[in-house]
């Protein structure tokens, strides 16, 4: 019997300097069959010609016509496209390490789960990492915060929770709102021991689309091939990142099946188009 088929789904925008490595982490997977759609927010930059350097029928690159400024559109295209049984997500400037696919399919499937996510690093920076702790229960909470390249899913869950929404149609973290869909659905979401992937995230690194600079990706992939298990040593050792933890008002809300985010982010001024808008001035893209 053949391996079931997994889509990953890779969103991205004029960004191919933190792409090649993305997608070079895919190709290092230990589960090989996958397709990998890279679709383009209306890209004008090499990305196209990245993707296509790597000469993989495997992987396939859709450029949008019409530039949206966030990840919305494009992961909704690469979803309509994708034919596999299983999703995954990566961010663009994100890494996965080699056991990545295959250590959340095996425990997806072993749990007869609908939603697998791993545990992973987050580099904020040269001199700044952390690795998330293990979530408390093993089962996802809408008190966490689950970086989408942690994902995987069935095709089931995936059309369940529906399309991802647009700044302008979350009160949360767009990402967030589609995992507190599934969450109110009932729907079996677990959260694995297994640290199995390197988040960047841009806004620790302001400006990061006009730089266009991706010397950490580049260092860190290169150590992962040079020693993969002193790697994975460095990683264990790494400062914790704790989860929050439960609080009355906190549990009062999921208990009416409201996020307990929705009330913070408003307080922030960050919600709906708030969010959009402060998301691309940090990384220095125009603000309509």
């Amino acid at each position: 019997m053949d391996p079931p088929l997994i889509s990953i789904i890779l969103p991205t925008y004029n960004r191919s300097d933190v792409l090649r490595f993305a997608i070079e982490s895919v190709l290092e997977q230990r589960h090989v069959c996958w397709e990998l759609w890279v679709v383009g927010d209306a890209c004008t930059d090499d990305s196209q010609q990245v993707v296509e350097s790597f000469g993989d029928n495997r992987i396939r690159f859709h450029n949008l016509e019409r530039n949206s400024g966030e990840p919305a559109r494009p992961t909704n295209a690469g979803e309509q496209l994708a034919t596999g049984d299983f999703f995954a997500w990566l961010h663009h400037d994100d890494i996965w390490l080699p056991e990545h696919l295959e250590t959340a399919l095996d425990q997806l499937r072993a749990n007869q789960a609908d939603m697998v996510f791993t545990r992973w690093a987050r580099i904020a920076g040269p001199d700044d990492a952390t690795q998330v702790d293990e979530v408390p229960g093993g089962r996802f909470l809408p008190l966490h915060n689950i970086i989408p390249s942690a994902w995987l899913a069935t095709r089931s869950f995936t059309q369940a929770i529906g399309p991802w929404p647009t700044f302008a149609e979350s009160l949360i973290i767009p990402s967030q709102q589609r995992l507190f869909r599934g969450w109110k659905k009932g729907k079996k979401m677990l959260a694995l021991p297994d640290l199995t992937m390197l988040h960047f995230p841009s806004r620790t690194r302001p400006n990061s689309y006009i730089d266009a600079d991706a010397t950490e990706q580049s260092e860190h992939w290169q150590r992962i091939g040079a020693d993969a298990d002193g790697y994975r040593n460095w990683l264990a050792e790494l400062p914790q990142h704790k989860w929050r933890k439960k609080r009355l008002d906190r549990s009062l809300l999921m208990a009416l099946k409201i996020h307990p985010d929705v009330f913070r982010e408003i307080r922030r001024g960050r919600w709906k188009s708030r969010q959009g808008r402060k998301w691309r001035r940090a990384n220095g893209l125009e603000v309509n």
